[in-house]
């Protein structure tokens, strides 16, 4: 009878962690294209979502020319890059041009960057399990404290997929310039600024997530969260 292999992971085995170069051309490809390729997914993509250095090092370039209100093109590109002394290091004139070549069009830009995305956060949950392992193997005494140390590395991984998959009750694109970025007022309707409704998910799961996402909230002022089962409004 032949020998059964194990599907156990071997944390000793060298592994390449997920991610998809060509997206990330891509992703930089595009916003060469067209010039407000970046604004479809300046929520969805961060520098450090980027696996490879170079693309890294492009990305947070091509954001400091938008916020000058520069071109993103080969040559902008190419000059800010030799002011800072990254050029180089990036592959020089030619690696922008071949990013320029590497799609036909910018139109699934936002595609391509879903996928940077979900590369970026399956690396930063394969190390906050690292972490944990580690925090496991240390035998503390306080298994409490443990307990929410490993669940604060797990939600910094999750919370910025969290504000995507949840329908909160604003949208920055769509809310009026008077609006807060926490919530957005609706004339027929109960939701008002400072509400931020949740949809999308069971209420129990809700219920249960509801308390960490009030907890750790980043804005400023913090709303006052709903359980509904309404769409956000638009």
């Amino acid at each position: 009878m032949p020998e059964k292999k194990s599907t156990k992971f071997n944390l000793g085995e060298a592994r390449v962690p997920p991610q998809n170069i060509e997206a990330e051309m891509s992703v930089l490809g595009s916003l060469m294209l067209d010039k407000d390729a970046i604004i479809k997914i300046a929520d969805l993509v961060n520098p450090d979502d980027f696996y490879k250095d170079a693309n890294r090092l492009i990305y947070e370039t091509m954001n400091e020319l938008y916020e000058d209100r520069e071109p993103i093109d080969v040559l902008s590109l190419s000059n800010k890059l030799e002011e800072k002394k990254q050029l180089e290091k990036i592959g020089g004139s030619g690696y922008l041009t071949d990013l320029v070549n590497s799609v036909p069009t910018a139109s699934n830009v936002v595609h391509y960057a879903k996928v940077v995305q979900k590369k970026s956060l399956l690396r930063k949950l394969i190390s906050a399990a690292s972490d944990i392992i580690e925090l496991g193997y240390e035998e503390a005494e306080d298994v409490e404290k443990v307990l929410d140390e490993a669940e604060q590395k797990l939600f910094r991984v999750s919370q910025k997929f969290v504000r995507k998959k949840f329908q909160l009750g604003y949208s920055r694109s769509k809310c009026p310039p008077t609006s807060s970025l926490t919530g957005c007022s609706r004339q027929k309707g109960a939701w008002m600024p400072g509400e931020c409704a949740l949809a999308g998910f069971g209420a129990e799961k809700m219920k249960m997530i509801l308390p960490k996402l009030e907890k750790r909230w980043e804005f400023s002022p913090k709303p006052r969260f709903l359980l509904t089962t309404q769409p956000a409004p638009m």
